[in-house]
């Protein structure tokens, strides 16, 4: 965990979860190092792009005027969008007074510089309390560092209330509950292959 307590996640199950179970208007904010963001953007898309069945479009978005342009005509496809680490907090300002525009059918991930995301809760207060819950801590690759991985599947096993091989079986018989989790979960334990499998044979 870092100052702003986000939990570290890999792109790749991120990305599962994401096309897994798309839900409208979801919003995901992805902090990653300064230095990496256009790195994580574009890992970010091309693992959605292989995933997703329908459009994902990576832009960077270097205004609050560009920003509601994107929003308002690519309604129809999943976003990453990055470069809004240039927003000071005067443009983070006008983003939370804004935000009801932001709304659209698709997901829209964000890919911040940590300490961009670090000035959210001061200077868009309202916008991160919608954020918040699903902001993470990116881990570049495809593998989280053990202790973290450890701590993921751990959670997500007594939420669910079952173990990995019970999670396996859900997954090839297709009784699996849809939910996003679902989809990190088997690519945690190296079953992503199994993600989106509705039964035997599909």
């Amino acid at each position: 965990m870092n100052e702003l307590g986000l939990a570290p996640i890999a792109i790749w199950p991120l990305a599962a979860r994401l096309a897994s179970t798309p839900t409208m208007n979801e919003w995901v904010v992805l902090a990653t190092a300064s230095g990496t963001v256009d790195a994580a953007a574009a890992e970010m898309t091309a693992q959605l792009q292989s995933l997703f069945e329908g459009p994902v479009e990576r832009r960077r978005i270097t205004s609050l005027s560009e920003l509601m342009k994107v929003i308002g005509e690519h309604g129809d496809r999943m976003l990453v969008l990055h470069g809004l680490d240039e927003f000071g907090p005067r443009d983070l300002r006008q983003v939370d007074m804004y935000r009801s525009r932001l709304i659209r059918e698709q997901p829209t991930v964000l890919v911040l510089a940590e300490p961009v995301v670090a000035l959210f809760p001061e200077h868009a207060p309202n916008f991160w309390s919608w954020v918040r819950a699903s902001t993470f801590r990116a881990i570049l690759e495809d593998t989280l560092p053990e202790e973290d991985r450890e701590q993921r599947l751990a959670a997500m096993r007594e939420h669910f209330g079952f173990n990995d091989e019970e999670l396996v079986r859900r997954a090839l018989d297709g009784s699996l509950p849809d939910e996003p989790d679902i989809a990190e979960w088997l690519v945690l334990i190296g079953r992503g292959e199994l993600v989106g499998r509705r039964g035997p044979g599909t």
